[in-house]
């Protein structure tokens, strides 16, 4: 699993993320053979549910297609689950915890 964060009301990919998500590609690479990527976006509470889960599924295919352009994961292998503000690892009373709730999630699944 990969946690990518991203600013207020953003779904571009920082520099950090980037970072992570090459990494995250490395390792696959290294372990050969078949995978497929659950790609969640998540949102903090500030906005309308509406805005929040449009605004997770940005963020979700944001990851989603800058693994495909520039590393070349199949989209077949690749989903995304736009969760918005229903799951968050924090509390959205603070700006840090906000900022810890805006983030994408890769969950790497592999075959038994």
């Amino acid at each position: 699993m990969v946690e990518v964060r991203f600013h207020s009301g953003a779904a571009d990919l920082t520099a950090d993320a980037r970072t992570r998500l090459d990494a995250l590609y490395d390792d696959l690479l290294a372990r050969a053979g078949d995978f497929y990527l659950d790609v969640q976006g998540h949102t903090d509470r500030t906005g309308s549910d509406d805005a929040n889960r449009r605004l997770a599924e940005l963020r979700a295919e944001a990851v989603r297609r800058y693994l495909h352009d520039t590393k070349g994961v199949p989209l077949d292998r690749m989903g995304v689950t736009p969760m918005g503000s229903a799951v968050p690892v924090a509390s959205n009373q603070t700006a840090d915890g906000r900022q810890r709730n805006r983030r994408a999630v890769v969950v790497v699944l592999l075959p038994p």
